[in-house]
């Protein structure tokens, strides 16, 4: 029944389209760094991430939630 929905292809395939997006600047940036660059990245990109959910969803601040966030 949902796979009749035009609105569901749309989203499907904007989607699939996102992801290959995603894949080819992951393999762009990888090319022009290196690969321990490219894993440090990917290691420091968590902490804002956990930042802005702790902002968004407005979580109580407390030590064990920084402690979480710092190691």
């Amino acid at each position: 029944p949902i796979l009749r929905i035009p609105m569901f292809w749309v989203v499907a395939t904007a989607s699939g389209l996102l992801g290959l997006a995603i894949s080819f600047s992951s393999m762009w940036f990888l090319h022009q760094t290196g690969p321990t660059t490219y894993s440090l990245v990917g290691s420091l990109n968590k902490i804002p991430l956990s930042v802005a959910g702790i902002t968004l969803f407005k979580v109580p601040t407390n030590l064990p939630n920084m402690l979480s966030i710092s190691f």
